[in-house]
């Protein structure tokens, strides 16, 4: 019997899409978090005056590409935010994706409040983060919760390789005071980590689905065939014809039933055959 799985996202390369605004387009070659810093050695055939102009136009150019690139990367996230919020809207959006998209709208309102100086909004940043942090722990531990046999939360955790201090900020948020602002931003970013390790990375760009423009694009391909298939091709389409033809020359066999009158209609009274 067929089962039909209903994703709220339209169709594979959308999940990717959503996937590459979070995390970055190199998150599969290098590990999460990690930043690579390219050192030159540049001017050292200069003088010491000139060396330390260059050091100083070279450090503010990259600053500035650095900017850059940091607010492109923070649109892509919020544009991957709205997304998610959308599809949890429509329904069946697996806990790791809400929670991906709870905990990046915690870490960009966090960076939203720093850069704006608002230090009357840091309790509502701690309120953002633990409120991310709890639904996630706790949703992703009741969905492998045994019906039959109820478990801990840290044996779950232990089963499914989700770190202990997890469950312990999760009864803290929960249960206790707000942790720190501190310590909330280091559980958001190693949860994040976690969540990419454990079901974003294991969406290979082998299984990506079709999409239209590729189908186009290997379509003209294609078309671009050997001189040799093309000049083949065009003989089996001109026999194909000169068959067509043959058949057309023949003389139509006697068939039963109702056909097609071939001589010129003149019109009759009613009644006379």
């Amino acid at each position: 019997m067929v089962q039909y799985v209903f994703t709220p996202w339209r169709d594979r390369q959308e999940l990717l899409l959503v996937r590459e605004q979070f995390y970055g387009s190199g998150a599969l070659t290098q590990p999460v978090g990690a930043s690579g810093r390219i050192q030159g050695e540049e001017g050292q055939g200069l003088n010491q005056g000139d060396a330390r102009r260059g050091t100083t136009a070279a450090a503010a150019a990259a600053s500035t590409n650095r900017q850059a690139s940091r607010e492109q990367a923070d649109g892509e996230k919020h544009k991957a935010v709205g997304r998610v919020s959308m599809w949890m809207q429509r329904g069946n959006c697996p806990h790791m994706v809400e929670s991906t998209a709870l905990l990046m709208a915690a870490v960009l309102s966090d960076e939203a409040a720093a850069a704006g100086n608002a230090g009357a909004s840091t309790y509502a940043v701690r309120a953002a983060y633990a409120a991310a942090f709890s639904r996630f722990v706790t949703g992703l531990l009741d969905g492998h919760q045994d019906k039959l046999r109820k478990q801990s939360m840290y044996s779950i955790a232990k089963n499914i390789g989700l770190p202990a201090t997890f469950v312990e900020l999760r009864h803290q948020a929960t249960h206790e005071q707000l942790p720190s602002l501190a310590k909330l931003r280091s559980a958001a970013r190693k949860a994040l980590d976690w969540i990419w390790d454990y079901y974003w990375k294991h969406l290979g760009e082998a299984e990506k689905a079709k999409d239209p423009c590729d189908m186009a694009a290997m379509a003209n391909e294609a078309s671009g065939l050997e001189p040799e298939n093309r000049q083949a091709s065009e003989d089996e389409g001109q026999e194909q014809g000169l068959e067509q033809e043959q058949d057309a020359d023949r003389s139509p066999e006697p068939t039963t039933g109702w056909s097609r009158y071939s001589g010129v209609w003149k019109p009759k009274p009613i009644g006379v055959v």
